[in-house]
Formats: structure tokens, C-alpha cells, sequence
């Protein structure tokens, strides 16, 4: 246990140094809140509204998880608060003149939060990590030559990731990809110690509780991992050792059991911080009143979608998957799940996600007319003799909500839906093993790139649900283009996607942080993310 015994001194440097002039009166719960006093100034308490149950870079999937990976783990890039793909750990990198081999040159004297140094022979063993055991995103370095025979299991090493010395990471792939570098933003990119990782085994990155605390994962980023209780709280604490410049704020605390209507008093109390993902309907749901609270919005890279089986009856019935796609209201679901906090989809998704103006409509608004004719067509009017449709979701409030207006939406034209909620793990297990016939997902931007979608739910390679060689040629060829007719070989995928009722849009996400008048230089990024390294506290800025 040398390494985590490691990772423990770590911390209690930061408790004792970082934090010095705390007592436990300090932190007593009963203490009431109003001005903040000098010994936690720098402490941001933030509600997260999302579960948090892993934050392994190769499993996270919702915005909080992704979010704390990013504060923890970092890669060789990252992105800004603009979106934009800036150098991380790598200081610089070349491209050979074909495309295919990529040489990263690492920054000298970049440690681990366990105080050992980052070489390029890291990065190696975790990219092949994510190739061995076939992560969720082992797309991201399945075009690297050698990664195939990882994949199947022939070998544990891929020939196309090469440490040619301490600091020099070379990468060479099978075939040209523009869009390498962008998707190396992914969580999944992230480097990490290889031998804490066999050391802490299947706890590696995972919660803990009350009687047995959470091991504690060493990453790279601004924040290192303090206290991580499953359902309660999860505690970041500033990185002493980091190579940019260090953080102002000494520790963000999140809560993860609370209400949002709770939340928002502890926030007029001056106990939370910040809150993220707040809707109208939370705030019709509180006591508070507008004028006590003011929003930062912004538009994510966040949309819901659903998703049809075609493989399992009786969507092989292509007039069967066309009515659902007409019967469902999405104006009715956004408003019922989340209020005005978002916004439906009327053209491609890649047009909302790259900003660009709208190409061409989708293919199906709600018509009920429609969807009833869909029906007759398939030979069920009115639904008859058809068997109830089992629809998968995830377990939050608002995956229950958009649950029950489409079993409404659908019984309005005979179909009989049942719901079957399940936690976010295994919603993405049974569609990616092709176990749902109808569900719906949420997709949180990873990376700067759209191509996470359809990798995760287009590609056949990497999921059973939906199968066409013809769509996998299409987005393999999509890599290789600049970004202009990357786009056009996008909006071509959709409209086939779309025109054989495989997926349909609902809508796409606006964030709402409700955050406290006492923070400055408050950024989220476009998966709304918080960047808490830039944050700072209004009185710690020099007048």
C-alpha cells in the first residue's frame, strides 16, 4: 500500500499547510452560516444535481462525473472554456506529412498527485488500459496500429503507441484522422499511474462510505481527491504539486444527496455556493423568489434523444418505429421535464453542436394525424394486437418525467408503454448490448467532438442496437476530412439515421448556475463543466 499511504501524506499536507487555522468548530454543522469567515474563504460548496459513481476516466458518462474527472485527470490536451483545443501535459506535437504518426513532446516535471513523475511510458499503459478491458470508449484508439489484437485479446501492448524516451509519446495510426487530437480531450485520454491502478484494483476510482474510505486515484489535474462518500459528499482538495498555476481555491465540496429546493436555501444562507442545472421548474418548486437569485445561462453540448431497435419487434416494422417518431410531443416533453431550460431540435444535431445555422429540418415533428396513419399502415390500427413496448430510461427525476409523457404521447395513438427505469450504468449496458428496443438517452459533450455520438450509438463495432456497414463506412470516412466536409458527411449520417426512424431528437440542454455574488471569473465549459482553477473569491483580488 505504498502508494496510497502515499496519496495520504499528500493530503495531510494539504489539511495541515493548506487549510491551517481550521478547528472543528469550523466545520461544526450546527454552526449558522452569514458572513464567511477568514478560515473558509477559499471553500466553494457546489450542489451537484447528477449522480456521481465513478470518476475511472474510462466509465464516466454524466456531467458530474465527467466534470470531476477533469478536475482530477488530465491529457496530453484539454479544452478552454471556449471549447477550444489547447496543449495540456503535451507541450507541443508534430504530424508526420501523411497523417498517420503523431510525436507528443511532454512537459519535464509534471507529477502525479502521489508525487511521482509523469512519463510518456504512463500515457502508453493507459490508452492500452482502455483498449484491454474494452471500455465504453475504446473507440477513442481503436484507429492506432495495434489496437485491433488488444481489443481481441491477442495482445496486451499496441504496436502504435511507442514511448520513445521519458517524454516523447509516439503514436502512429492505420489510417489518416483530422479530428485525433480533438477527440484526445476525451476523459478517456487521461493519463494515469499504472501502478496505483493494479494496486487499488476494482476500487480504483470508486466511492466509499462511512466505514471504509475511498482509495484515493492520482491524476494530474488542479484538484486531487480528498473524501469521496457514495451517495453524500465527494471532496476535491488543491493540488500543491501542479504545473500550471495553482488554484486560488483551497477545496470544492459537492453534495450529492440534497433537493434542489434545499439547496437553493442553503444557498441564501451562504452554506452552497453554486448550483448547477437549475430549471424553472426547480425554482416554481422552491420558496425562493426570483429577485433573490440570478442565473448564469448558457447553451451546452447536451441533448436528450430517443432511440428504436429494429432488430426486435415489432420495430422491424418500419411503419411501426414512424408512428412512435410522429406520436411523440417533444415541445410537451421538454416543457414537462425541464420547463424552459432547453430547446427542441428542429435540424441536424450536427448544425446545434458545431454552431452553425440550421441545414435542412429534421424529419419528424409531432403529428398525431400522422402517427395514427402509421399505424393503419403497419397493420395495427389503434395499436391492436400489438404487445406492450417496454421503454428503458435512466433513474433520475427528469428521465421519469420525459417516461411518463411518451407513455402518454403514445397512448394517445393505442400504443401501451411501460416504463423500466435503471441507473445510468446499466441503461448504457443494455443498449449498447442490444437488450432495449426502445429507450432514451442523454449525450454530454466528452470532447469537442460529435463523433462520440455516433461512435457510441451508430457505430456497429461498438454497439448491437443499431447495425448498418454502409452508416460505419460513413463515419470512418467522416475522420478523415477536414472539419467542412466532416460536417457534410455528418448531416448525411443523420439524414439516413433519421429518414429509417432509428433515432429522433428531442431536445438540447441550457444550463442555469445559480452562483454565489462572492465568485469571480466563473466559467462553464460547453459540457457544463465548472473550470474551478480559475475561479476566484471577489475579496481575495487585489483593488
Amino acid at each position: 500500500m505504498k502508494i496510497f499511504r502515499s496519496s495520504l501524506l499528500i493530503i495531510m499536507f494539504l489539511l495541515l499547510f493548506g487549510l491551517s487555522g481550521c478547528s472543528k468548530s469550523d466545520f461544526d454543522s450546527n454552526v449558522t452560516f452569514h458572513a464567511p469567515q477568514t478560515q473558509d474563504k477559499r471553500v466553494i460548496i457546489e450542489h451537484l444535481k447528477t449522480p456521481v459513481t465513478t470518476i475511472d476516466p474510462a466509465y464516466v458518462q454524466n456531467e458530474s462525473e465527467i466534470m470531476i474527472a477533469k478536475l482530477i485527470f488530465q491529457g496530453l490536451v484539454q479544452e478552454n472554456s471556449e471549447g477550444e483545443v489547447v496543449p495540456c501535459l503535451a507541450k507541443e506535437w508534430t504530424v508526420s506529412p501523411d497523417g498517420l504518426t503523431y510525436v507528443f513532446y511532454l512537459h519535464k516535471g509534471v507529477y502525479f498527485h502521489n508525487g511521482k513523475e509523469i512519463k510518456a511510458g504512463d500515457f502508453k499503459f493507459s490508452w492500452e488500459r482502455v483498449l484491454r478491458i474494452n471500455a465504453p470508449y475504446a473507440y477513442l484508439f481503436a484507429n492506432i496500429q495495434g489496437a485491433d489484437e488488444v481489443l481481441a485479446g491477442k495482445e496486451t501492448l499496441a504496436s502504435g503507441i511507442t514511448a520513445l524516451n521519458d517524454y516523447t509519446l509516439k503514436v502512429t495510426l492505420k489510417r489518416p484522422q483530422k479530428n485525433f487530437i480533438n477527440l484526445l480531450t476525451h476523459p478517456a485520454g487521461a493519463v494515469l499511474d499504472r501502478y496505483e491502478l493494479v494496486e487499488q484494483g476494482v476500487n480504483f476510482a470508486k466511492p466509499g462510505n462511512m466505514s471504509q474510505p475511498a482509495y484515493i486515484p492520482s491524476g494530474s489535474g488542479p484538484f486531487l481527491l480528498i473524501e469521496w462518500i457514495d451517495g453524500r459528499n465527494l471532496t476535491l482538495g488543491r493540488n500543491p504539486l501542479y504545473f500550471h498555476e495553482k488554484p486560488s481555491i483551497w477545496r470544492v465540496e459537492f453534495t450529492l444527496a440534497e433537493k434542489v429546493e434545499d439547496a437553493l436555501l442553503d444557498f441564501l444562507a451562504g452554506k452552497v455556493l453554486v448550483l448547477q442545472d437549475v430549471t424553472s421548474h426547480d425554482l416554481d418548486r422552491s420558496i425562493i423568489e426570483p429577485d433573490q437569485i440570478s442565473l448564469l445561462e448558457k447553451p451546452l453540448q447536451k441533448f436528450r434523444y430517443v432511440g428504436i431497435n429494429a432488430k426486435i419487434k415489432p420495430f422491424d416494422n418500419k411503419f411501426v418505429r414512424d408512428a412512435v417518431m410522429y406520436g411523440l410531443n417533444d415541445k410537451e416533453i421538454l416543457y414537462a421535464s425541464r420547463g424552459e431550460s432547453g430547446e427542441v431540435l428542429t435540424g441536424y444535431v450536427t448544425d446545434y453542436w458545431y454552431r452553425q445555422s440550421v441545414q435542412e429540418k429534421i424529419y419528424y415533428t409531432y403529428n398525431k394525424e400522422a402517427a395514427v396513419n402509421m399505424l393503419v399502415q403497419a397493420g395495427y390500427p389503434g395499436g391492436e394486437k400489438l404487445p406492450e413496448i417496454p421503454f428503458y430510461c435512466g433513474d433520475t427525476d427528469e428521465d421519469r418525467i420525459v417516461g411518463e409523457k411518451i407513455v402518454e404521447n403514445l397512448a394517445a395513438i393505442g400504443l401501451q408503454v411501460k416504463v423500466y427505469p435503471l441507473p445510468q450504468k446499466d441503461l448504457r449496458r443494455v443498449v449498447k448490448n442490444g437488450e432495449a428496443a426502445f429507450y432514451t438517452g442523454v449525450f454530454t459533450a466528452k470532447s469537442s467532438e460529435l463523433e462520440d455520438f455516433f461512435r457510441e450509438q451508430v457505430d456497429s463495432k461498438w454497439q448491437k442496437t443499431i447495425s448498418n456497414p454502409d452508416w460505419d463506412v460513413l463515419l470512418d470516412k467522416a475522420g478523415q476530412q477536414d472539419q467542412t466536409m466532416r460536417l457534410n458527411l455528418y448531416r448525411q449520417l443523420e439524414k439516413e439515421i433519421l429518414g429509417d426512424s432509428r433515432i429522433r431528437y428531442l431536445y438540447s440542454y441550457k444550463s442555469a448556475a445559480v452562483v454565489s455574488d462572492r465568485l469571480d471569473s466563473f466559467q462553464l465549459g460547453p459540457g457544463n463543466n465548472v473550470y474551478f482553477e480559475g475561479v476566484r473569491f471577489k475579496e481575495d483580488i487585489p483593488d
